[in-house]
């Protein structure tokens, strides 16, 4: 006997199996069938390259196609971005609402340097992130 959890599925169910013989006599047996629930990653769109001028004004990044991963999942989702280069651009503010599928990102250089920062930003459901 095989037993396939339907996708995205989960929960128990008592599975009871009854063996008869030629004689018409028969035994059965019953278990409980726990399938647990699978926590899909949180998802995000790709973020385009941003190149600024030295001393640049503020700029205001979209996010979007923020989710829990999995449209049955209901999941409390947290935003967060962190520079790599903290003395050239330090981590951006986030403007996020659990839930939302979109938020904003606002990268502010500091005057007067230059270089490359990578901005890492991560959507974490507690569980899993990406």
């Amino acid at each position: 006997m095989t037993i396939l959890p339907a996708t995205n599925q989960s929960g128990a169910a008592t599975i009871t199996l009854t063996v008869l013989d030629t004689d018409g006599s028969s035994a059965s047996s019953s278990f409980l069938l726990t399938v647990r629930r699978v926590n899909h990653a949180p998802t995000l769109d790709p973020i385009a390259d941003l190149a600024l001028n030295p001393n640049s004004p503020p700029r205001v990044v979209s996010l979007s196609g923020i989710t829990s991963g999995a449209t049955n999942e209901i999941q409390a989702l947290a935003v967060a971005a962190v520079s790599s280069a903290p003395g050239i651009v330090p981590d951006p503010a986030v403007s996020y609402t659990s839930a939302n599928n979109s938020g904003t990102l606002t990268v502010a250089p500091l005057p007067g340097v230059s270089g490359t920062a990578t901005i890492s930003v991560t959507v974490n459901n507690g569980q899993s992130s990406k």
